[in-house]
């Protein structure tokens, strides 16, 4: 079953994708990643947030923790964080990023 994002565009449940996952997850990281690019827009970052979080969840659920996918998705997602608190200061993104930098230093280990 297809859910809709907030523009109204299809976005497949982690349930539907079967043995596509992986691919999904990449498809995801490189969207989140594009959404991401410059020049930063902040409204954009929810979008990219989405698609980061998704594809870290697909990976996660793979099995894989360590896996290089879980590594970039993790570390894009910190400097994701990062980037947003840099346009729009005090809204909590600082320590979102400080949390998802820890992650990606753990997996690194």
């Amino acid at each position: 079953m297809l859910r809709c994002d907030q523009r109204g565009v299809p976005q497949p449940a982690s349930d539907d994708v079967g043995g596509n996952a992986r691919y999904l997850a990449i498809y995801l990281e490189g969207l989140g990643l594009t959404r991401m690019a410059n020049p930063p827009s902040p409204d954009r970052f929810p979008l990219a947030e989405a698609n980061f979080l998704e594809s870290h969840k697909l990976y996660a659920e793979a099995g894989q923790p360590g896996a290089s996918g879980v590594k970039t998705v993790t570390d894009g997602l910190a400097q994701l964080y990062k980037a947003w608190d840099g346009l729009e200061p005090g809204k909590g993104y600082d320590a979102k990023a400080a949390e998802w930098a820890r992650r990606a230093e753990e997996l690194k280990k």
